[in-house]
């Protein structure tokens, strides 16, 4: 009768795994109905003889289960897909993965890979390098069956279910650091599944498989925020995460098994849509760091395949290296909307449609700390942490805790995000990013509230992406952001057109960022900046002006309301914000009362609106 490891043992990681094994197959159960009875009658753990080569013989022969990267329609190196360069550090797991193309069938290298798992326990937290070892050579063992003795080749298999084992204790949760969130996933779901699908012969490997599906679902349930976005903070991980879901549930499908819980499939499907969301134009995921190793045509068509939808497929056509062809039945199917808002996930994407050149921006929060990315016409033109410096009355005032949503607010004419924090030492910030999806502009607006009139100096940094200049002009305040092409061009509204009128303030570069200084001596501050993004008018003349805004017939100060008319080429805006409570206020002889309101000028001189938002408004 075999001997079973107690739950104590497994949750402290000290379990004999080898001593088990040995019990495990010498019991008449260790083999599944599946396995050769030559083999099942013959082969034992370490022994040679004609029961090894004759497992040898199965592995070499057998039909199923199929190779992983004929399962996955052509992945290059499947396990690699995703991953950020820098994750991939020994010239072993490379290759590895040369023995699962069948390039190589050279056992020599797997001795640094296995004296890294020697002191591996359930206790320690695993390491992404360490999981990828292991899938990687769980996938190349049948291969490598012939070239190693029989007592190493059960030995590493030994091992890798050892490891499975202790993986089960480890739990998931979305605030661990991205490094070990993938880490987890890989081998905690992953690893278990892929024995179960490898080795579907041996039981022990078999019944893993039920341990991995609870592992997936349990990462997919509390990695997504229920429409399948991961929060930003995971941004870096999240391409490999999903390349590592769409690997296990290949080879469910191919097992004809539940990969996970329907909570966590209905998660997936989602998370298949968001992919091709936070897409940039290049494919690559918007708002990371890190270059991925190789890029994501491959996965988005295989997550496609496995769970997408003919709005999913729509949607992909705006992904570079054609990555689906739609079929008749899809052809026809509308997109979904292009832009999405988690406040869960602190990430947002706003775009104007789905057009791979259209402008799109990705903002993601983490605490106090906020990053941006924008891209036109299929460049980078911001991309980092979007860095600021406010004083008031000389005494800095930086932003605290995390940042809150005042409001979001989407439709056919404009994407709304507006988020506010504390500042310490008191005040609060509200920060406004408005893309018009029609008229093609981003408004970028910081609006400062402190609790004194002592003044406030102002200092924001938008981090340009590499091989992108801003020009400014030299009789006026504005400029341009050019790259390969002309990207956009700017206007910081609240300080005037010519540079002969004094203001303190001015917008030009520094320290790799495009720079917006300000001071006021009111106690509330207006920061907006405007860019026009449609090419076709950039070339054309631009102004601005600051506006008169009264109430009850008095003139208001700018930091009561501000109000701004725009011009570029022959289109106009007018934008009226209140710093103040709310009252009903005059602006270009119109009555308003909201505390925003962005509208275009149409020929007859009156005004359209794009936005309007109420006082305490919840949208």
């Amino acid at each position: 009768m075999a001997t079973t490891t107690t739950h104590e043992e497994e949750m402290t990681g000290k379990t004999d795994h080898f001593g088990t094994w040995m019990m495990e197959r010498s019991d008449e159960g260790f083999w599944h109905a599946s396995a050769p009875k030559r083999v099942a009658s013959l082969c034992r753990p370490g022994e040679g003889g004609d029961g090894w080569a004759a497992w040898v013989h199965h592995l070499r022969n057998r039909r199923r289960p199929t190779p992983l990267e004929k399962i996955l329609a052509g992945w290059e190196v499947a396990l690699l897909c995703g991953l950020p360069a820098s994750f991939v550090t020994t010239q072993g797991l490379v290759e590895i993965q040369q023995w699962i193309r069948g390039g190589s069938e050279d056992a020599r290298n797997l001795d640094a890979v296995d004296s890294r798992w020697q002191s591996q326990t359930g206790a320690e937290m695993p390491t992404v390098e360490d999981a990828l070892s292991a899938l990687a050579v769980v996938h190349g063992l049948p291969k490598m069956a012939a070239a190693l003795s029989p007592d190493r080749w059960w030995s590493l298999l030994e091992k890798i279910v050892g490891l499975a084992r202790d993986a089960a204790v480890l739990a998931v949760d979305f605030q661990q650091s991205p490094t070990t969130v993938l880490a987890i996933q890989l081998f905690a779901g992953e690893l278990p599944l892929t024995l179960a699908y490898v080795f579907p012969e041996i039981r022990p490997c078999r019944q893993l498989r039920k341990a991995g599906a609870m592992a997936l679902s349990a990462g997919l349930v509390e990695l997504c925020d229920g429409e399948g976005v991961m929060p930003y903070r995971l941004v870096d991980v999240q391409r490999p995460i999903a390349a590592c879901w769409a690997r296990c549930l290949a080879m469910a499908h191919s097992m004809k098994r539940p990969c996970w819980s329907e909570d966590a499939q209905v998660q997936f499907e989602w998370h298949v849509r968001q992919v091709i969301r936070l897409a940039r134009a290049n494919g690559q995921m918007l708002l990371s760091e890190m270059e991925e190793i190789p890029s994501s045509p491959d996965l988005v068509r295989t997550m496609i395949r496995l769970a997408g939808d003919a709005s999913d497929v729509a949607a992909a056509q705006s992904l570079p290296g054609k990555v689906v062809c739609p079929s008749d039945a899809t052809r026809s199917a509308a997109p979904p909307e292009p832009s999405v808002h988690s406040e869960w996930a602190e990430f947002t994407v706003l775009r104007t449609d789905w057009r791979r050149g259209a402008p799109r921006i990705a903002i993601g929060c983490d605490g106090p700390r906020m990053a941006l990315e924008l891209e036109n016409r299929q460049q980078t033109i911001f991309h980092g942490v979007w860095n600021l410096d406010v004083r008031v009355a000389g005494r800095q005032r930086q932003p605290e805790d995390a940042w809150e949503e005042a409001c979001w607010f989407s439709d056919d004419e404009v994407d709304y995000l507006e988020l506010a924090i504390d500042l310490a030492g008191g005040g609060r910030l509200e920060r406004q990013i408005l893309l018009a999806r029609k008229d093609q502009f981003l408004l970028l607006a910081d609006h400062l509230m402190t609790d004194h009139g002592a003044g406030i100096e102002y200092q924001s940094l938008l981090p340009i992406a590499q091989d992108v200049a801003f020009q400014g002009e030299t009789k006026t305040r504005d400029g341009c952001l050019v790259g390969q092409d002309l990207l956009a061009s700017v206007l910081p509204l609240a300080l005037p057109e010519w540079r002969c009128k004094d203001q303190h303030g001015d917008l030009k570069t520094a320290q790799g960022a495009l720079m917006l200084v300000q001071e006021t001596q009111g106690s509330n501050m207006s920061c907006p900046l405007f860019f026009d993004l449609r090419p076709q008018r950039m070339i054309h003349e631009r102004t601005w002006r600051q506006l008169t805004i009264a109430e009850s017939l008095e003139i208001q100060p700018p930091d009561v309301a501000v109000g701004y008319r725009i011009q570029c080429g022959k289109r106009q805006w007018v934008m009226y914000r209140s710093l103040a409570p709310c009252g009903n206020r005059t602006l270009l002889g119109q009555n308003i009362s909201s505390e925003f309101f962005m509208g275009r000028f149409l020929p007859d001189g009156t005004t359209e609106e794009i936005i309007e938002i109420e006082l305490d408004e919840e949208l």
